[in-house]
């Protein structure tokens, strides 16, 4: 017999009774369309990388004014506070760029977190066999420890 980790509604039955199976093989699954929206988000997320790319122009902006800031400075044209705002604004660049592929690192993370949420949903068979019978069917509830429509686990075969 085949249970649900967790509770949902059957959103589609991949065998039926007499289907010969085999170990690892998905033979339904739990609605999962909000997971698959949210995975499809998180990736768009972790392969973006227009804020990294964004940050880099920010950061050669801030340097090419911190460089003619200084040569300004050395012939005491500038302030050393606006100096000193210009070196400001080249840090904060650089940890922009650090904070982006942060972002992009935690956005791959959730992907894989979300990914694995979905194949906590389908059903699989643990050995090879024949399906006995399908107590499930779509559209129908299922709890934690009630069999599933998949419980119709396989037999193994002798």
């Amino acid at each position: 017999m085949l249970g649900a980790a967790q509770l949902g509604v059957v959103s589609e039955i991949l065998v039926k009774p007499g289907d010969r199976v085999k170990a690892g093989q998905v033979l339904g699954r739990l609605f999962d369309a909000e997971l698959r929206a949210d995975l499809e988000l998180r990736r768009a997320e972790a392969e973006s990388d227009t804020d990294i790319r964004l940050g880099e122009a920010k950061l050669a902006l801030a340097l090419s004014k911190l460089r003619a800031s200084e040569a300004l400075s050395k012939r005491n044209l500038m302030s050393a506070e606006e100096l000193m705002t210009h070196k400001l604004d080249a840090q904060t660049a650089e940890l922009e760029i650090e904070a982006a592929r942060h972002r992009r690192h935690i956005a791959s993370l959730a992907s894989r977190q979300v990914e694995a949420m979905l194949l906590s949903r389908e059903f699989v068979s643990p050995h090879d066999g024949i399906v006995v019978t399908v107590l499930k069917h779509k559209g129908e509830s299922l709890a934690p420890n009630e069999s599933s429509s998949d419980s119709s686990v396989p037999r193994p075969s002798a």
